[in-house]
Formats: structure tokens, sequence, C-alpha cells
């Protein structure tokens, strides 16, 4: 298989933990972003480190780390883990919706705010068509944290891809630990991805951080 049909493959996969790897602040509003509840039937997965919940036609799945690090490779030093990815899976082996959980050193003294600059630095660096939609202040079991909404034109990842992705960012801190949460869908335009993005709201706000 080549490497363009591998990349057109993995190409929500790898285009969620990007983004989870350079969330973008933009403007911060002072109230919770309203989420949806998160339905019964719902699976939780949980490693002991952290869990968090996901529709149950969703997926538990490895990433190919050799074609993550092709894409995070004009970032720098990505020194972040994946701890895990779930998501819808495709017929052609790709998943979409999908989330995904990264946790990075981000020896940043506990500033937040200076956490999420300097990642939209980073997803600036590599891609010039990225916008944050909406960013807002939330908790997490009463811990600091900003969710992100935002999206890119999918042909900057993998040429003649049409659409865009459309992906909501959980980020915290623990310590020098930095977590991201990012889930997200692709599609032409934001009213055609609205119920799978108040999707990724409820599965990003079920995240937890076991003993934080």
């Amino acid at each position: 298989m080549g490497m363009g049909t591998t990349r057109r493959i993995w190409l929500g996969t790898i285009v969620a933990v990007v983004i989870s790897a350079c969330s973008s602040a933009g403007s911060t509003t002072t109230t919770d972003p309203i989420v949806p509840s998160v339905p019964a039937d719902w699976t939780t997965y949980a490693d002991g480190a952290f869990s968090i919940m996901y529709p149950a036609d969703w997926q538990v799945f490895s990433i190919d780390e050799t074609l993550i690090g092709d894409v995070m490779a004009d970032v720098g030093d990505f020194r972040g883990g994946i701890l895990m990815a779930a998501g819808l899976p495709g017929g052609d082996g790709s998943y979409s919706p999908n989330v995904n959980v990264i946790a990075e050193p981000a020896p940043v003294g506990g500033d937040l705010d200076r956490y999420v600059e300097l990642s939209r630095r980073n997803i600036e660096s590599l891609f010039s068509s990225y916008e944050v939609t909406r960013t807002d202040r939330t908790t997490i079991d009463g811990r600091e944290a900003v969710v992100v909404g935002g999206s890119y034109d999918l042909a900057e990842l993998s040429e003649g891809a049409e659409g865009r992705w459309w992906v909501i960012q959980l980020v915290t801190l623990v310590e020098d630990t930095g977590w991201t949460v990012s889930c997200g869908t692709s599609g032409p335009d934001e009213a055609s991805v609205v119920d799978e993005i108040d999707r990724c709201r409820a599965v990003a706000a079920s995240f937890r951080i076991v003993g934080s």
C-alpha cells in the first residue's frame, strides 16, 4: 500500500492526534460550554490513570506511530504519548468520528494559558487554514480546563482530500503534565457536523483523571 493511500486511510485519526497535540486558545469565555448528557449505553474506558466514555459502537484501536511521526516532524520535539484512541470504524480502516487522549511533559509552571498558547503556535505552523470556532473555560472535577472548537482544511494534510476536520479539544494540566482529549470528525462545513460535534463535547466532558 502506497504512502498516499495509507495517509488517506488514517487521515481522520492522524488529524485528531495532531490537533490534540497542538491545541489553540483563541478568545475564551468565562462560562462552561453547554454539554449534552452522556447516554446510559456508552462504553467507559479506564486504565488506572484516567477514564473516558464514548459511544457503544466505537472501537478502541492502535495508531500507526510512524505516520504520526511523519505528521509531527514539523512541530519539533513532540514528547507526548498517545494513551488511547477510539472511534467509529469505517470500511477503509479509518475511524471517524474518533477520540484520542494524549499526555506530555508541560513544564510551564502550572500556567494553563501559557501551555495552550504554546500549542496554538504549533498548530499554526502546521496548518495555515486552522480556525478556532469557540473557546471556553471549564473544570474537570474542580480542575481548570480549556475547551477549544476548531477546524482546518483536510487538503493540507493529504493532497486532494475534501472538506475540513472539525474537532473539540479539552486541555488541562496536572502539575507538569499536560493532558489533551481530542474528539473530531470530517465534514464540508460546520452545519454538517453539528450532531457529531455535540457528541464529541459529551465525550470530552466525560474525561476524568484518576487521583486529580
